[in-house]
C-alpha cells in the first residue's frame, strides 16, 4: 500500500512486476489483443496524450528477439517512474520511484509459438515460478513501443537496473 510507505519512508524504490496472459496464447488465439498490459505500463510511464501507444505486438522475428530491448528474456523494462508525496513522512516530502517491469511471453513470427527458450512459461506453475525470482539482464534497455526494438537510437533508453536483488517487489496481476 504507497500511503503507507510514503508514511514510513523518505524515498523509497519498488520494483512493479505487470503480469498476465500475452497475447496469441490459448485464451486469446482467436485475437491478437492481449490483456492490456503494455498499454497500463505505457499509460503509467508515458501519461502525457501524445505519448501512449496503444499497439505492443508480442509476436516478433528473431533479430527483434535478441535486440538490447528484448534481449531474450520473458520480460520488458518500461523504465523508472519517479513520483512526490508531499505529506510523506512527518509532513517533510517522499519520493517513491517504481521500476517498471511487464512480464509477457514472446511468441516467433516465423511459427507463431512461444519462443524454445521460454516454451516452458506457457504454463501457468511454470510461469509462476519464473516471477518469484527477480529478473536480471546484463544489457537490457528500456522498451517505449515497437520502434525501440528496431530503432533504440531514436529513444531515450535507460538502462535496466543491476541492483534487482535489493529492490523490494510489488505485482499487479
Amino acid at each position: 500500500h504507497i500511503s503507507f510507505i510514503v508514511q514510513t519512508m523518505e524515498d523509497f524504490t519498488c520494483l512493479v512486476s505487470v503480469v498476465g496472459y500475452s497475447a496469441h496464447v490459448e485464451v486469446f488465439r482467436s485475437s491478437t489483443n492481449g490483456v492490456g498490459k503494455s498499454c497500463l505500463c505505457c499509460r503509467f510511464i508515458h501519461p502525457g496524450v501524445d505519448d501512449f501507444v496503444p499497439d505492443h505486438p508480442s509476436l516478433l522475428a528473431l533479430h527483434e528477439f535478441e535486440s538490447g530491448v528484448v534481449c531474450t528474456d520473458s520480460f520488458l523494462y518500461w523504465g523508472p517512474k519517479e513520483l512526490e508525496f508531499p505529506n510523506g513522512l512527518k509532513g517533510k516530502g517522499a519520493k517513491v520511484k517504481f521500476e517498471v517491469l511487464e512480464h509477457t511471453l514472446f511468441y516467433q513470427d516465423e511459427t507463431s509459438h512461444v519462443f524454445k527458450r521460454y516454451k516452458s512459461l506457457a504454463y501457468p506453475e511454470n510461469y509462476a515460478k519464473q516471477l518469484l525470482k527477480p529478473p536480471h539482464s546484463s544489457r537490457k534497455i528500456s522498451y517505449y513501443s515497437r520502434d525501440t526494438i528496431g530503432f533504440p537510437e531514436r529513444y531515450k533508453c535507460l538502462p535496466y537496473p543491476t541492483n534487482v536483488d535489493r529492490i523490494p517487489r510489488g505485482f499487479i496481476v
